[in-house]
C-alpha cells in the first residue's frame, strides 16, 4: 500500500450536526483514495478512517506500515487504521459482499483531552451489518443493527 497526503484543517463547527439541543461532531473522517490495487479490490469497499484534524493542536503525519496506517503527532502514535478480510478468493457466495472490514484505534487521551477542552461528552453510534436467509437456497437479506453508547437515552423536559 502506498498512501500520502494532507488532511485540510477542519473547524469542528463546520461539521457539527444539531439534534434538538445537542451538537454532534464526528471524531473521525473518512478518506476514499483515488485508486486501489485491483488485486486488493476489497480495500475499495471501506475507504480509510483517520482522526479528525481538530482533535489535536499539531499537524498529523501518516505512515504506511506493513499491515496498517499510523497517524503520528510530534513523533507519537495517536491512531492506527487497519483493514481485514476473510476467505477472499475468486468465487463469491450468492449475493453477499466480500467478508471485509476495517477499524480505527485512537488513543483515548486524545479524545479525552478534546472533550475536556471543548466541554463535551464523547459518545458513539454503532452500526453492525449482517446477512441472513431462511433457507440454504434462498437469497440473503441484509440486516442492520444500531446502538448508541456513552450518552443517555433519557429526554429531559
Amino acid at each position: 500500500m502506498h498512501f500520502k497526503g494532507t488532511l485540510r484543517l477542519i473547524n469542528p463547527s463546520d461539521v457539527a450536526e444539531s439534534f434538538g439541543d445537542w451538537s454532534i461532531v464526528p471524531a473521525v473522517c473518512w478518506v476514499v483514495p483515488y485508486d486501489w490495487n485491483r488485486w486488493q479490490y476489497w480495500r475499495n469497499q471501506n475507504g480509510i478512517y483517520f482522526p479528525m484534524p481538530f482533535l489535536v493542536q499539531d499537524r498529523m503525519q501518516f505512515y504506511v506500515r506493513q499491515n496498517y496506517i499510523e497517524t503520528r503527532v510530534n513523533n507519537t502514535c495517536i491512531s492506527r487504521w487497519q483493514d481485514w478480510r476473510k476467505r477472499i478468493d475468486e468465487k463469491r457466495i450468492a449475493n453477499l459482499p466480500p467478508a471485509t472490514g476495517c477499524f480505527l484505534k485512537i488513543k483515548s487521551s486524545i479524545i479525552e483531552e478534546f472533550a475536556t477542552v471543548s466541554k463535551s461528552n464523547y459518545c458513539w453510534f454503532c452500526e453492525i451489518k449482517g446477512y441472513r436467509r431462511k433457507h440454504s437456497f434462498g437469497e440473503f437479506e441484509k440486516i442492520n443493527c444500531y446502538d448508541f453508547l456513552g450518552a443517555s437515552n433519557l429526554i429531559l423536559q
